[in-house]
């Protein structure tokens, strides 16, 4: 008896037991189907009001194309994984937009830069980035015209404004954090790239930290210019750009050299004060080169401390800086201030030229 006792008690146990089991899962197995509800019924109001902001963007009424403006800031705002999707969508209608751009437009166009730019917002005196930092930011304004674009206090991995119209641009305070891409290839995620950009009105970039490449290459700057603060760790590059105006450069470091070759300089040139190049390096790739660039106006790299070294035939030198080829405009040497090292002479056909003293009394 005492033996069917124990089995009995035993068996009810283990009945016991595997109801129990048998009820977390059914537990475990809803409340599994109730996340996976929710999911579905979150992923799906996004998708509407994702759908439904794309539709009003593309509205006659200026009214509704800001109300799908500020819909798809609520989605980014709400929902961290779709933020990239919407700045991609923001910075495809300010391209579009700046094809045609009726004044009836133009409000819209301004509320969508505003919206861009307020959420790379991260102060460098705060520890922490504000609730409405919108991190690792990729840009793509390709082609856009861009009126009072200001970038304040703010951080983004990578920008192109590649063939953009900047009407008094602003970048102050700013850091672009991508990774260099290196001369053989893509090394990293990252570049700040205004290639073949136009500028109008006065251009202020201050206390700009690229800690990417930098390219500026065949863009114009119709009026004056300013570079101040400047901070490069990749590739900086103003090959074949124009400054139609004044150009003045100051405070800043450009750790691996700067390029600058067959540049136009139409109006005067200021390099200096405390503008370094080739930060603590010696090598033959982190120079500072203004190979066959033009200058029309006075000149003055008074501050400028080139520390790299350039090996490029006749024009070597010790001073890490590169005049070969340099034409001069028109104008008193007085005017113009070379670096250490170099001179101003006559070439044939009444051309003026730079060349490196060293080199002429080797010669």
């Amino acid at each position: 008896m005492e033996a069917v006792k124990t089995a009995l008690t035993v068996g009810a146990g283990a009945a016991g037991a595997a109801a129990i089991l048998l009820a977390l899962r059914r537990q475990w197995l809803g409340e599994r189907a109730q996340r996976h509800l929710e999911f579905d019924s979150t992923e799906r109001r996004i998708t509407e009001l994702y759908a439904k902001a794309s539709d009003q963007l593309g509205h006659d009424s200026p009214a509704v194309r800001l109300a799908g403006l500020y819909a798809l800031e609520r989605l980014g705002q709400l929902s961290p994984q779709h933020r990239q999707t919407v700045l991609d969508v923001l910075c495809a209608y300010i391209r579009l937009s700046s094809r045609e751009r009726p004044v009836e437009n133009e409000e819209v166009r301004l509320t969508a830069q505003r919206i861009v730019t307020a959420h790379l917002g991260w102060p460098n005196w705060a520890s922490e980035p504000p609730r409405t930092f919108w991190a690792d930011a990729d840009l793509d304004l390709t082609g856009a015209y861009l009126d009072e674009f200001h970038l304040e206090n703010c951080r983004v991995r990578s920008v192109s404004f590649d063939d953009a119209t900047f009407h008094h641009a602003f970048v102050v305070r700013t850091v672009f954090s991508g990774e260099p891409w290196g001369t053989s290839g893509p090394t990293g995620v990252g570049g700040a790239s205004f290639r073949r950009t136009t500028f109008s009105g006065r251009t202020v970039f201050e206390d700009v930290d690229f800690e990417s490449d930098l390219s500026f290459q065949d863009a114009l700057f119709a009026d004056d210019t300013y570079l101040g603060g400047l901070s490069t760790k990749g590739e900086a590059s103003f090959e074949r750009a124009t400054f139609a105006a004044r150009l003045e450069v100051a405070g800043s470091e450009f750790g691996h050299g700067a390029k600058f070759d067959e540049v136009t300089f139409g109006g005067p040139v200021v390099f200096g004060p405390d503008v370094i190049y080739a930060v603590g390096v010696k090598s033959v790739d982190y120079g500072v080169t203004f190979t066959n660039a033009v200058f029309q106006s006075e000149v003055d790299f008074s501050g400028a401390d080139f520390r790299g070294t350039v090996i490029t035939g006749a024009g070597a030198t010790d001073s890490g800086a590169d005049f070969s080829g340099v034409v001069i405009g028109s104008g008193s040497p007085d005017s113009r201030v070379w670096p250490p090292g170099w001179r101003e002479t006559d070439a044939a056909g009444g051309v003026i030229t730079v060349e490196r003293e060293s080199f002429n009394k080797a010669t």
